[in-house]
């Protein structure tokens, strides 16, 4: 998450703000609705920031990987069977 800052992640959602407004759905989910939060309100330090984006984000992948585990048409490989698979498919 500090990378990402320091990335301009702050800017960025700054400027999607400007373009679609603070109510737009995808600005209020994971990072980008706390760093949002964080712009209106400055009273939160960088820290409480970090803090907040990584719960937001832990919460999201752990959704992520319920939804992913949970999809019986996704087929499990190891990296290593990847590369012949697709070759193998579009051959």
């Amino acid at each position: 998450s500090i990378n990402m800052l320091d990335s301009g992640l702050i800017e960025e959602v700054e400027k999607l703000v400007n373009i679609y407004g603070k109510n737009c759905e995808p600005i209020r989910k994971n990072s980008y609705g706390v760093i949002e939060e964080y712009l209106d309100n400055k009273k939160n330090n960088r820290e409480e920031l970090i803090q907040k984006m990584l719960i937001v984000d832990r919460r999201l992948v752990k959704k992520q990987l319920t939804w992913w585990r949970r999809n019986r048409f996704i087929s499990w490989m190891n990296v290593d069977e990847v590369a012949p698979y697709i070759i193998d498919k579009i051959s």
